[in-house]
């Protein structure tokens, strides 16, 4: 009987303990959280699609205005090309006529001391010769100007040979294919036989008649006879 009663007084404690025990908790998902997940994606992906019609837009502007730069470029090309030619024609017409001044004033220069040395004005004919050297140093005239200045030399009172040596030798050293040549060599070699020196003078002599023997010059025959006469 004691065994009885304590069986159901196990029992009944046994109840009441698990009818106070709270009800075990269910786990429910948030229906809201897949919701924005979604949102957000969706919302990242508008972002993109935005940000690539904006670089297409972009990189349209970059090569419209590349082709304006390369229309620019050309169009300067072209520019800088035109005003080259333009100032080239320029700088030649201006050259043309500052040589045509030049070669006229060159002209003009020799020839007026040469007027003065064909009228016998010996010493203003040297001013002038010597004018025209100082002024056109590589003037058509320089080879004629040296060799009449030799020749000036050798008639102005008083003479100066050594300096008529000079001009006829600047003539036979510088400008040994101009017609001037030969005749300044034969000028030469007859100073150097009055000055006694025969072997020079035989020698020029010679090379003129070597060097000049298919020219028309007057000097060739003119060599000839004074070796013959005097050597």
């Amino acid at each position: 009987m004691r065994s009885l009663l304590l069986s159901l007084l196990i029992a009944t404690i046994g109840s009441e303990a698990l009818a106070q025990r709270p009800p075990p908790r269910t786990i429910i998902a948030e229906p809201n959280v897949e919701y924005n997940n979604n949102k957000q994606v969706s919302g990242l992906f508008r972002r993109i699609q935005a940000l690539e019609k904006q670089l297409r837009i972009l990189q349209g502007l970059i090569e419209i205005q590349q082709r304006e730069i390369d229309q620019l470029k050309r169009r300067h090309q072209n520019y800088s090309e035109d005003f080259d030619r333009r100032l080239n024609d320029i700088s030649t017409h201006i050259a043309n006529n500052t040589k045509q001044s030049s070669e006229s004033n060159d002209k003009s220069l020799y020839y007026n001391a040469k007027k003065l040395l064909d009228n016998l004005e010996y010493t203003r004919a040297i001013d002038a010769f010597e004018h025209y050297l100082s002024m056109y140093a590589d003037g058509k005239y320089v080879p004629n100007a040296h060799y009449w200045l030799g020749e000036l030399f050798m008639v102005v009172t008083p003479k100066d040979i050594d300096r008529a040596l000079s001009e006829f030798n600047m003539v036979r050293t510088q400008f040994p294919n101009h017609p001037k040549a030969p005749d300044a060599m034969y000028k030469n070699a007859k100073i150097l036989h009055q000055q006694n020196k025969n072997e020079e003078a035989k020698l020029l002599l010679q090379s003129i008649i070597k060097e000049y023997a298919h020219s028309n010059s007057s000097s060739v025959k003119l060599s000839k006879d004074y070796l013959e006469k005097y050597f």
